[in-house]
């Protein structure tokens, strides 16, 4: 059974045609979403390479034959240029010229259709063979990425067997008529190849941007930092492990002083400022293993990991008497700034979640502003804080 290469040429040209919708789509409406713009090019490139390639496949190789057969080309290229962005590596632009010289030069070399259509296989082959390499090595894997490995490997097929009996061919081991009862199913296989590699792609990009969609779901837009939700989601981490490794934690509540205050005297913009200000502060002094989020308005929550509570008051201070020291400059003013500060202890020998711990250092975050803010706690029980003993600690910055 013998396939029509007219027919075929212009499925390839309506297949690239609606997964450039596809992708033009996504490339006006997810604006970050570089790759996607690597694979619209490759689409445009398919599918103005199959409409010449349509035009003259009725008679001998022409100009337009040739310029088909590199568009396509160069259209895999991008295939695999998209695959690196999309892993966050930079594109290899002097490698692709270099394909593309390389591939236009063999192109204009040989007259032989046999010969050509090694060369045209090649083109296509090697940028493929790169992005399927790309794809199997990437990590974490993915459902996409492992869609779009496989259907790369049957279009790899395709171009191979074009190659290999071409090359037969050339060696006198095969017939034309013989060549022509597999030649397109060669062509199907990279057809479908193309067509599922692409459905690949957009599972990837599914995957990407729903993440995006939960990044931002658990981050705060002014700070930057982890929202409750990103708190939550890294106390129940924490939790587990901690309890593997029998390691405890620290939870310290940190309230910026006076808030409403400031946004009543220079402003909500100042005081989005001044919330910024603390936060660099915060973070340049806290470890790395350190997890700072804002739980809400002024209100921010440090978590200490394999640290216990007599240790984070020694942070404590040392983070209230630079945030006290470290005053804003904002149009002019200068705006004095202080923080209240609550911290109590979790272990993982208890039934206690971290949540608990996090409402006990809220508790005396509270002790801490009633005794006139600008200071710490240490979370003493429910019976408050004790001066003279009790296991409370209260110092002022």
């Amino acid at each position: 059974m013998q396939l029509d290469f007219p027919t075929l040429y212009v499925i390839i040209f309506l297949n690239s045609l609606s997964l450039i919708v596809v992708w033009a789509a996504i490339v006006v409406v997810y604006k970050s979403f570089i790759a996607a713009r690597y694979w619209l090019a490759s689409m445009l490139m398919s599918g103005t390479g199959g409409v010449l390639l349509a035009i003259d496949s009725s008679g001998p190789p022409a100009a337009s034959t040739f310029v088909g057969m590199w568009l396509i080309g160069t259209g895999f290229c991008f295939v695999w240029q998209g695959v690196r962005v999309f892993y966050g590596k930079q594109p290899l632009w002097n490698v692709l010229a270099f394909i593309v010289a390389i591939s236009a030069i063999c192109v204009a070399m040989f007259e032989d259709r046999r010969a050509q259509n090694v060369v045209y296989a090649s083109i296509q082959i090697v940028p493929i063979a790169l992005a399927m390499l790309t794809l199997f090595f990437a990590r974490p894997r993915q459902l996409g990425a492992l869609v779009a490995a496989g259907a790369i490997f049957i279009a790899f097929a395709g171009h191979a067997g074009e190659i290999g009996t071409n090359l037969a061919r050339l060696a006198g081991y095969m017939s034309t008529e013989r060549y022509y009862d597999f030649a397109a199913w060669f062509l199907v296989a990279a057809i479908i190849g193309g067509s599922i590699w692409n459905l690949g792609f957009l599972l990837m990009a599914i995957d990407h941007l729903r993440a995006d969609l939960a990044t931002l779901a658990s981050k705060d837009d002014l700070t930057r930092l982890p929202n409750r939700r990103g708190f939550r989601e890294r106390a129940r981490l924490y939790e587990r492990t901690g309890r593997q490794r029998r390691t405890g934690a620290a939870v310290m509540m940190i309230d910026l002083d006076n808030f409403k205050t400031i946004n009543d005297q220079y402003g909500h913009a100042a005081g989005d400022a001044c919330l910024v200000h603390m936060v660099s502060i915060a973070d340049s002094m806290r470890r790395r293993s350190d997890f700072l989020a804002r739980l809400s308005g002024d209100e921010f929550c440090l978590l200490l990991p394999d640290t216990n509570v007599q240790q984070a008051a020694a942070m404590a201070e040392r983070l209230t008497r630079a945030v006290a020291s470290s005053p804003l400059e904002w149009r002019g003013h200068l705006i004095s700034l202080s923080i209240s500060v609550g911290l109590s202890e979790w272990r993982p020998d208890t039934d206690d979640e971290i949540s608990d711990a996090l409402i006990d250092a809220d508790a005396a975050l509270y002790w801490t502003k009633s005794a006139g803010r600008n200071g710490y706690t240490i979370y003493a029980g429910e019976e408050g804080p004790s001066v003279n003993g009790g296991g409370s600690i209260k110092t002022r910055a």
